[in-house]
């Protein structure tokens, strides 16, 4: 009776084993295919140089009025942009964002006041890859064209900054200003695609 007992219990075992098998591949739904991509970017692309900080010659307060409107009043080398260990042959974009525009001109800056942090209206600065400003950079964040690496993934790219003469008077608060420090910041950023 024992044997009989474990005969139907192997052959029930084997019955629901098949039994299960046939359900679970008996009626597919369907099938689908999913792409998992990324992409690698060479670690080593960096900006070793950037542009630096620079001071104007002093300028008498006095002979402002000798200058015309839009005159160019000094030029000054920051240096340059260098970048190294970028991907070959490669456009590399560059934005540069300055603390304070001049109205109605993302191509010119307006300084502070060193001491007080007042913006100066009457001056301007731009910044350029030449000397002689031919190509002004928009300083609002405006994205633009740097330059392409060559076959080492280098690139070198000079910077300038130019003092320009804005309006007949330098003013603080709509008051003339009666000289002093100023300074100016931007915010350089550099990438590629």
């Amino acid at each position: 009776m024992n044997k009989k007992i474990i005969v139907s219990l192997i052959a029930g075992t084997v019955m629901m084993s098949a039994s299960i098998a046939s359900m679970a591949a008996a009626n597919p739904v369907g099938t689908h295919n999913t792409t998992v991509s990324g992409s690698f970017v060479s670690p080593t692309c960096m900006v070793t140089e950037w542009p630096q900080d620079i001071s104007f010659d002093p300028i008498s307060v006095a002979d402002w009025g000798n200058y015309n409107v839009q005159e160019t009043i000094q030029v000054k080398s920051q240096g340059q942009f260098v970048l190294t260990g970028c991907p070959a042959n490669t456009s590399m974009k560059y934005s540069v964002t300055a603390e304070t525009l001049a109205q109605g001109n993302p191509y010119q800056a307006l300084a502070k006041d060193a001491d007080d942090g007042q913006t100066l209206n009457g001056l301007g600065i731009s910044f350029s890859a030449s000397e002689s400003g031919a190509t002004t950079w928009k300083l609002d964040g405006t994205e633009a064209n740097l330059g392409r690496t060559d076959n080492q993934g280098g690139l070198s790219v000079p910077a300038f900054a130019l003092l320009k003469k804005r309006g007949a008077n330098i003013t603080k608060n709509n008051q003339v200003w009666d000289g002093g420090n100023f300074n100016q910041v931007n915010t350089y950023t550099i990438s590629y695609d």
